[in-house]
């Protein structure tokens, strides 16, 4: 705990800080070692500060190795010591074709804590980093390096003679001031050849391959390791040389037989690199001596082709090699690789080519054995070869095709033109295999109906097929098939198209409506429908019909095969008077194909003018008696009048209940208020009773008036002036 009113030492690495006491006043300078502290006043708020060097104080004179420590107005100043590099400025030298990373110089410096040294600058400035400062292999430890960059030459000496590197350390708070390393840059000493330029006389008839010349090098700041040598050779088509490194230089090798050599002269120029500069090229001149005349062929072309047609006799001579040679004793013999095959030799004094065995192209060709021969022909004088080459191919003579089958079947069905049918597998074979071309002939007009892919022998339609409009079910044709030398095969096609299911069935009408009353018998014939189909196969235009029922939860309709819709049930307490019923009629023929059509049944609407309970044997009664009454009265009551079914004219006439015109109906209603019933009764069965009970005597108006019309096939009518039910029939067609 520092107490700040009194003097206290404190050490702090090798110097002691002395702590004065507070004070209202503070100095800004002091003195270690006779050496003046600067602080500089304008940093004074700052907690931490650094201070310039002053090697003159006018003001103070401290004890050594003494840091004067002041705390004023409640600030602290710290004090550090700046880094020094001890082993700059200094200068080293490097040569201009040096090819390595090099340690020029290893940085010196002192702060007594851990440094960091880098790259400050260097002068004059390059794109290129020539130069870097980095760490030795030993840690902590720096270093200025020389960097090789290969794509180009770092160091010239004709461009720069002298670098000024400028590094700077730092210990984290404050850098040392710069330390300058001069490069100067050593101007390379190119290689030099001592015996070049210089000729070399070589024997041609040695058969060593691995003559060897030396070519010797010196340079005075290169070793000569380390140069590389390039040799190019005149004539270069032919070069028979190459060269490796050694210590003294280079060795001129041949890399062939020198037997083979027939060039009379070779100029090797050679070119020698130290790194930096290239000399040469220097000549080395080769003459070769005592050279053989080669044989020449006179007669043979560079690549001889030769044809021979299959089956010829063994021993057919081919062909004849002639050659010359200006050695005139040497003898000339003849062979040629490879030296195995079957079917050719050459004789090796007379070079004639001959066959000795007989062959067969196609037997040669679908086995996947060769037809065609290359052969390369040597003419030998015992020292030196001449070589040429000949290809013996076997020629083909050609065969007529063949049709796998002589009389093929297609089988499908009727389709829109250019459709593709099944295939009848017409194929043919060629023992050439030749491109063949398939054409068909369907005796003339029917030919128009299909056609043939020439290269594959597919069948398509011609155009569109239908078997409805009349096109032939079966029609004949012949298939032809021919090579390109024009030989030919023929066979049979027959083409059955069968028809297809290609119409719906449609019906008459869109839809159709149907008057009914609930109270119909069952079996009682609604209306007949009718649908037809397009096709003209049986299979496919048998129609047969049906009535969608699924919504209304029971079958009681039916419809028969003809189209005829009956009552299949009771349907009195399943529909009401005033209901329509939308059915879907559907037709359907052999091949599934469904047309639509839709049925509505119209219950037509009566006044409901009451609940009647009564029996079916009590309605027949009163209908009975209604029918008696009227036939009594409704002439008088009814016909002398303009409107006979006005109220307000019986009113007026006081007709009385029993003269009422529709009795039947009114003993109905009374008959209804007499008897008590549930309203359960009244909106299901009883309504129904009712309105179908009331409807003959409404059929009467209706008739009379033309309230509606009917479209049933028959009808109960009701005739006012006989009293009796007449059938009256209605034809089906007319509909609402």
């Amino acid at each position: 705990m520092l107490n700040l009113y009194e003097k206290q030492y404190v050490q702090i690495r090798n110097l002691t800080l002395i702590i004065f006491p507070l004070r209202s006043t503070c100095s800004t300078i002091w003195q270690i070692n006779d050496v003046v502290w600067t602080l500089d006043p304008q940093d004074t708020e700052n907690v931490d500060i650094s201070v310039s060097l002053s090697e003159t104080n006018p003001y103070f004179n401290l004890s050594s190795s003494e840091l004067e420590y002041h705390l004023c107005e409640h600030k602290t100043y710290f004090l550090f010591k700046k880094p020094i590099i001890t082993s700059l400025p200094t200068s080293v030298e490097i040569s201009e074709n040096n090819q390595a990373e090099t340690l020029l110089h290893t940085i010196d410096a002192v702060d007594g804590e851990t440094l960091t040294c880098e790259l400050h600058s260097v002068l004059p400035f390059s794109n290129d980093t020539v130069f870097e400062v980095k760490e030795t292999s030993t840690p902590g430890e720096y270093g200025i390096y020389y960097v090789y960059i290969p794509r180009n030459r770092s160091l010239d000496y004709d461009s720069v003679v002298r670098y000024d590197v400028s590094v700077t350390c730092t210990d984290g708070r404050q850098p040392s001031d710069e330390g300058h390393l001069m490069v100067y840059v050593i101007k390379n000493i190119p290689p030099e050849f001592t015996d070049l330029p210089r000729e070399e006389i070589l024997p041609q008839q040695s058969t060593s391959s691995d003559f060897t010349i030396p070519i010797v090098v010196t340079d005075a700041d290169t070793a000569t390791t380390s140069l590389s040598y390039a040799i190019n050779c005149e004539p270069s088509a032919s070069c028979p040389f190459s060269r490796t490194t050694t210590s003294t230089g280079a060795d001129i090798k041949t890399t062939v037989d020198f037997s083979t050599i027939q060039v009379p002269a070779f100029d090797i120029h050679v070119t020698v690199n130290d790194g930096d500069t290239t000399v040469g090229s220097n000549v080395l001149s080769v003459y070769v001596e005592n050279i053989n005349d080669i044989p020449v062929f006179a007669n043979a072309e560079s690549d001889l082709k030769i044809g021979v047609e299959e089956n010829t006799a063994v021993g057919t001579l081919l062909y004849t090699y002639f050659t010359t040679d200006l050695d005139s004793v040497d003898v000339v013999t003849y062979s040629w690789t490879p030296t195995t095959n079957s079917y050719f030799d050459i004789d090796s004094a007379s070079g004639q080519i001959s066959t000795i065995a007989e062959f067969d192209y196609d037997n040669l060709f679908y086995v996947g054995f060769a037809t065609s021969f290359r052969f390369v022909v040597r003419a030998t004088d015992t020292k030196d070869t001449a070589t040429t080459t000949v290809t013996i191919s076997i020629v083909n003579v050609n065969d007529v095709p063949t049709l796998s089958n002589t009389h093929y079947v297609l089988n499908d069905t009727e389709n829109v033109g250019e459709t593709l049918l099944s295939s009848p597998n017409i194929d043919a074979s060629d023992p050439e295999n030749e491109t063949l071309r398939y054409t068909l002939d369907c005796n003339g007009y029917n030919t128009t109906y299909f056609e043939m892919d020439e290269s594959t022998g597919d069948v398509y339609f011609g155009g569109d097929f239908d078997s409805d409009i009349g096109h032939p079910p079966v029609t004949e044709c012949n298939v032809t098939v021919t090579d390109p030398g024009g030989l030919t095969d023929t066979a049979f096609l027959t083409i059955n198209i069968a028809d297809t299911n290609d119409f719906t069935p449609i019906f008459e009408r869109d839809y159709y409506n149907v008057f009914l009353f609930p109270t119909e018998d069952i079996g009682t014939i609604l209306i007949n429908v009718s649908a037809s189909d397009g096709d003209i196969t049986e299979t496919w235009n048998t129609i047969t019909y049906g009535l969608d029922q699924s919504g209304l939860g029971n079958s009681y309709f039916n419809i028969d095969e003809n189209g005829t819709i009956t009552v299949a049930m009771d349907i009195s307490a399943s529909f009401n008077y005033g209901q329509t019923v939308i059915l879907t009629l559907s037709a359907t023929d052999g091949g599934g194909l469904v047309g639509y059509s839709t049925l509505s049944l119209i219950f037509p609407e009566i006044i409901d003018i009451g609940v009647d309970k009564r029996t079916e044997a009590q309605k027949r009664a009163d209908r009975i008696k209604a029918a008696q009454e009227r036939k009594a009265k409704v002439k008088s009551d009814f016909f002398s009048t303009d409107d006979p079914w006005s109220v307000n004219k019986y009113q007026s006439k006081n007709v009385s209940e029993k003269q009422d015109p529709a009795p039947a109906i009114n003993r109905k209603n009374k008959r209804s208020d007499d008897k008590s019933v549930n309203s359960s009764d009244q909106g299901s069965q009883g309504t129904t009773n009712a309105n179908r009970s009331s409807m003959d005597s409404f059929d009467s108006l209706s008739s009379s008036k033309n309230l509606f019309p009917y479209n049933q096939q028959s009808h109960h009518i009701f005739n006012p002036e006989t009293g009796r039910k007449n059938k009256r029939n209605v034809d089906q067609k007319s509909l609402w």
